[in-house]
């Protein structure tokens, strides 16, 4: 048996473990982890939307936490003495950028995604953890405190989430079963936790469904980063918004980072750990191929004119394809 296994019986026993779900009890061992290693840390999205009545209960892929910043490695390390193993990302964090680092575990199915910073909350990472923090509650798993988000936080992450890819039927789903839920919510308490969190201009598709039209709230602006996570799902018509704005020098490296990733970003989404040669030949092979059929919509955002509106014309493109999906 595990340390990870033994530690979960030891919380709230052999019998009463195996009757809990999973992502409650797996939520339980990690902030065992956490505490241990002396690392402050939030169980949220998922555990917390169920808790607060905000989705319905369902099996989960993952267990989403969020730790302060400066503790993200030594956590990382505690998980990997554990038998936590790192799945790989891609290393092109223009195209992706990165908000969170996810694990597995040999014996389990569900993955832990720590996360070091939120997308659409657009405070400098210590910070943002730092307002979610003061405002945490306490969730008992078993016999294990958890540590989440209080109400108003748990309900922005759950929009941010699905805000993120409404070309995904479930995300579009989501956020509609989340603005019915929230229409006894006061809204007002809500456009002033979005500001103090920098996520008003994010959370604003959301935030303007749940009352009557407001023209006293000054939105601001996303970030660029927001933008392309929301506008342009495609990767390759991510790549050429980039190629467009790159030097000649930025540009060499993106070519072959597009062609010629390691064999790390080709098994980024499985657990295996490598690929024998000729394997790789094929991986390679099919990326080539999605992306020569990308061609004829890339290449109108590649020679357009740097006047701005390339990326317009980005956001145009991807929304015929969303319409095709």
């Amino acid at each position: 048996m595990t340390e990870v296994r033994w530690m979960m019986n030891s919380m709230v026993g052999a019998g009463r473990a195996e009757a809990l779900e999973p992502a409650v009890l797996l939520a339980a061992a990690v902030a065992l982890v956490a505490r241990r290693s002396g690392t402050r840390m939030l169980a949220f999205k998922g555990l917390a939307a169920v808790e607060y009545g905000l989705r319905d209960p369902r099996p989960s892929a993952d267990v989403d936490v969020f730790v302060e910043p400066e503790r993200l490695h030594p956590f990382i390390d505690s998980l990997a003495e554990r038998g936590w193993l790192q799945r790989t990302s891609d290393p092109d964090v223009a195209t992706f950028p990165r908000h969170s680092i996810s694990l597995f575990h040999p014996e389990w199915s569900l993955d832990i995604d720590v996360h070091f910073r939120y997308p659409g909350i657009e405070l400098e990472p210590t910070e943002s953890f730092e307002k979610l923090w003061m405002q945490r509650t306490t969730l008992w798993c078993g016999s294990q405190p958890v540590q989440i988000p209080g109400l108003a936080d748990s309900i922005l992450i759950a929009a941010l989430h699905s805000l993120r890819a409404l070309w995904i039927g479930r995300h579009e789903l989501e956020l509609e079963a989340l603005i019915a839920r929230c229409r006894s919510v006061d809204a007002d308490q809500l456009v002033v936790r979005a500001r103090e969190l920098n996520a008003l201009a994010t959370a604003r598709p959301f935030l303007e469904r749940l009352g009557p039209p407001r023209r006293d709230i000054d939105w601001g602006e996303p970030s660029a980063e927001w933008r392309l996570r929301t506008r342009v799902s495609e990767p390759m018509h991510r790549r050429a918004l980039h190629w467009k704005r790159a030097t000649w020098r930025e540009r060499a490296g993106q070519v072959r980072i597009a062609l010629f990733p390691p064999i790390t970003t080709l098994i980024k989404d499985t657990t295996t750990t490598h690929l024998p040669p000729l394997a790789a030949a094929r991986a390679y092979l099919r990326r080539w191929r999605r992306g020569l059929a990308s061609v004829p919509e890339v290449l109108p955002i590649i020679l357009a004119r740097k006047s701005g509106r390339s990326g317009d014309h980005a956001e145009h493109v991807d929304e015929r394809s969303h319409a095709r999906l």
